[in-house]
């Protein structure tokens, strides 16, 4: 990430921590398959602050995904007709990876 001037060492690992997160497929707040790491919420970051993020993303994260260095763990793949399978393997945390609904 580009360290601008003002800027201090805490709101800087917060927001590699982000990054981090992002490229490990981190899941929602919840801690749901979450990075085992710290995570960072956006929600209470101002538009200019969430801005660099997202372009720091696309800038550093996004080339690796295109390139095939970071891919999902899907775990399971399921039909439509079996979604409360899925709800309850998820619920049950014995998957490590993504459950997926295909129709």
């Amino acid at each position: 990430m580009v360290v601008k001037a003002g800027w201090n060492a805490k709101a800087k690992v917060k927001e590699s921590n982000l990054v981090a997160e992002v490229a490990a497929g981190g899941e929602d707040r919840f801690g749901r398959q979450a990075f085992p790491g710290k995570g960072a919420g956006l929600r209470s970051r101002s538009t200019e602050n969430k801005a660099l993020i997202v372009s720091e993303v696309e800038k550093k994260v996004w080339p690796a995904i295109v390139a095939g260095k970071v891919k999902p763990v899907v775990y399971k793949y399921l039909p439509l007709s079996e979604a409360a399978e899925g709800h309850q393997l998820m619920e049950s945390s014995k998957h490590i990876g993504k459950i997926l609904l295909v129709s």
